[in-house]
Parts: C-alpha cells; sequence; structure tokens
C-alpha cells in the first residue's frame, strides 16, 4: 500500500513535535497545539528555552538534560496550566538545520483519570487540594481554595504552578511543613495533623488541619496529595477563651486572698478604740469601725451610706474645700475638729485624713480620729486659771 504525499504530511502533523531552526520555532503541528493548548501565532519565532522553560513550564536543568539525553521524562504545564506527563526526545537534522523535538503524551497518566475522587474533591472547592512530585516537591495540581492560603503573589495559579513550593512560599525552607512533606515522599508513609502550626504568611501565625498521601507507582511514590483546611480562627478563639478562663480563676484567687486580707484587716480595725471609718470622694461613708460605733453612738448599719461631715455636724479649722484641694495634691490632711454624737454632745478630735485605692482601685478617704476632748477640756481650764 502507498501513502501518497498528503497522507504522510496529514499523519506527521497529527504528532506532537516542534522544529526549531537557529534555535527559533520553525514549523509546529498540530499534534503539538493540541497537546499544549497554544496557538501557533504564541510560538511562532520563539526562542527554543522560552518555549520549553517559560510556556511549558520545564525546570531549566530538565531542559538541559534533553539536548545530551534521549526520551526525557517530565512534566509540562499546558496554557491553561493542566499538567501532562510527557516523554521528550530530540533529533537533529544536519542537513536542514534544524532540530526536531518530539512531545508524547504518556498512555494513562492524566491526574483527572487517575484520581476521580480528588478530581471531585478539587471541583468542589471546599478543601485544599494539592499534587506534588515527591521529589522536588513541584506543585503538579492546585485547586483555588488551596492557592487562597497563599500570599501575593503566590495565591495566583499562573505564579505557582510548575514550581517547587520552596520558590513560591515563604520561609518554607527549614519549616516543620517542609520536614513533613519530605518524609512523607521519602517514606511512602501517610501523614496526619490537626491544628498544625505554620509561621510562614504574612497574616502571623496560622494552624491547619492536614493530610499527606503518598501515591505509590512500582514501589516508589510517584506523588503526594495533600489536603488542607485552615482551622486558625477556631484554635485562636478557643485559645482566648481558655485564656479567659485561666485569667477569670486567677482573679477569683486574688479575689480571694483580698477578701481574706481584708477581713483580717478589718478585724484589726475593729480592735482599735480609735474611730475609723472611710468615705468616697463624694463624702458618702463606705467603712465604718466598732470604734467610730461607741465614739458616736451610730451602729455601722446607721452609718453606711451617709455624708460623712452631715451625720457628724464636722466643723473644720478651714473650709471643707481647701481640705479637699490638699487631699488631692498631697494624699493626706492633719487636723483638729469638732463632731456632734448620735446624743447631741460634742468631742474635739484629732484626725488625720488619708488617700488610699480600695479592692476596685477607686481612691477613698480613711479617716482616723482620736478623742481629745478631756485634754482638751484640761487645757481649756488650764488656761481660764491662769487667766484668774
Amino acid at each position: 500500500m502507498v501513502i501518497s504525499e498528503d497522507e504522510e504530511r496529514e499523519k506527521l502533523e497529527e504528532n506532537s513535535f516542534i522544529i526549531f531552526t537557529q534555535d527559533n520555532v520553525n514549523m509546529i503541528s498540530n499534534g503539538f497545539l493540541e497537546l499544549t493548548g497554544y496557538s501557533v501565532d504564541e510560538l511562532v519565532n520563539k526562542d527554543i528555552s522560552e518555549v520549553f522553560t517559560k510556556l511549558l513550564r520545564i525546570p531549566q536543568e530538565t531542559f538541559e538534560l534533553i539536548e545530551r539525553k534521549d526520551n526525557i521524562e517530565c512534566y509540562i504545564f499546558t496554557k491553561s496550566l493542566d499538567v501532562k506527563e510527557v516523554t521528550i526526545s530530540v533529533l537533529q537534522d544536519q542537513d536542514a538545520k534544524c532540530k526536531i523535538y518530539t512531545v508524547l503524551e504518556k498512555l494513562n497518566s492524566r491526574l483527572d483519570e487517575k484520581f476521580p475522587y480528588i478530581e471531585q474533591l478539587y471541583k468542589n472547592n471546599m478543601v485544599g487540594i494539592a499534587i506534588y512530585q515527591p521529589s522536588s516537591l513541584v506543585l503538579l495540581k492546585a485547586n483555588q481554595k488551596f492557592m487562597n492560603f497563599f500570599d501575593e503573589p503566590a495565591c495566583k495559579l499562573e505564579h505557582s504552578i510548575g514550581k517547587s513550593i520552596h520558590e513560591f512560599c515563604k520561609d518554607w525552607t527549614g519549616s516543620e511543613a517542609n520536614s513533613a512533606l519530605q518524609k512523607v515522599s521519602n517514606t511512602g508513609e501517610a501523614y496526619i495533623d490537626n491544628e498544625f502550626l505554620f509561621e510562614g504568611f504574612q497574616r502571623g501565625l496560622t494552624y491547619w488541619n492536614i493530610t499527606l498521601i503518598p501515591i505509590l507507582e512500582n514501589g516508589e511514590v510517584k506523588y503526594v496529595i495533600e489536603t488542607s483546611i485552615e482551622v486558625t480562627e477556631n484554635v485562636l478563639n478557643r485559645k482566648h477563651i481558655l485564656e479567659q478562663e485561666k485569667m477569670i480563676k486567677q482573679k477569683n484567687i486574688q479575689l480571694e486572698l483580698q477578701n481574706k486580707l481584708l477581713k483580717q484587716q478589718n478585724d484589726l480595725l475593729n480592735l482599735s478604740n480609735e474611730a475609723i471609718f472611710a468615705w468616697d470622694l463624694n463624702g458618702a461613708i463606705i467603712y465604718w469601725n466598732n470604734g467610730a460605733a461607741v465614739m458616736y453612738g451610730y451602729s455601722c448599719e446607721e452609718a453606711i451610706g451617709c455624708i460623712s461631715h452631715d451625720l457628724l455636724k464636722t466643723v473644720y479649722p478651714i473650709e471643707i474645700v481647701d481640705i479637699q484641694l490638699i487631699l488631692e495634691r498631697d494624699g493626706a490632711w492633719d487636723g483638729e475638729i469638732e463632731h456632734t454624737c448620735k446624743d447631741g454632745s460634742k468631742l474635739y478630735i484629732e484626725t488625720r485624713h488619708q488617700v488610699i485605692l480600695d479592692e476596685f482601685e477607686k481612691k477613698v478617704v480613711l479617716e482616723t480620729n482620736r478623742d481629745i476632748t478631756e485634754s482638751k477640756q484640761t487645757e481649756e481650764a488650764l488656761r481660764e486659771s491662769e487667766e484668774r
């Protein structure tokens, strides 16, 4: 059977090849265009290196091997960023001064056909899905959900597909995530970790539920499939709640100790014969010891909440406004005042007003009073006697 020239040309064009003359694209077969998704206009007159390393995303070291060895097996990436496993060989025609590169897709190598369940997850875009080449950790395929985990510009597929994760993910090298992925690639053992911590993104600490599954062919790891779900918000919320619970517990312990200390202080103050009471900056009494109850005749229940200088009809040696200014400036004031007891009797009092902080960190005035009526009366009688 004799094949016509037109039939031979048609059969040749169905094969996937590209011809370079003086390192520029000279001829492209229909098979190559169909395989890569590029048009003639996008390839013609392009440099040989640009076609293979930039458009098809073949690593530079792999491209250099093509020139020295026959039938190099590698991955190429189409215009739409689909990965295809191919065998590339080169034939040099000395007469025509050209190189013919044949690029043939390996049978049964398409990932969507190999892993239909992964393809379904990939399309659902509910969890992050990625497929790596184990030796170099080149990202072969990923859905947008997975890419959205990364910072700009790595979150765009065109910036990351066909590259090693070391190239597009900051701080990946030397990280625990890298160690886990390398271990799966080397040992063929799956890796599962919940709330895995990664610090390499601009947004700071992130937490992940990740699963790394090795896919073996002929006893060697052919692919590593990763599924990832970011759980940073859940982890931080839980940590925040635990931290709040811890703070509340510590606060309760502090309050218990503070209340115990206040009770001890209150017991000591109640043992004092001096009248000791406290009032807020508006003058309302908030504490009244036993000494005050004995000295003035008012019980604690009667005194609490009353304005101190109204209850005791306090007579100050200077205006009360001036005393308040001194307390604000110096934190204390000492002097002699006159008080009226519940039964109407008058007492001369040696007093000290001291500004302190209560258990709620609010300023109050602690007033300590000593009855000097007897000594004052003796002093007055002596003065009158001397005058006589």
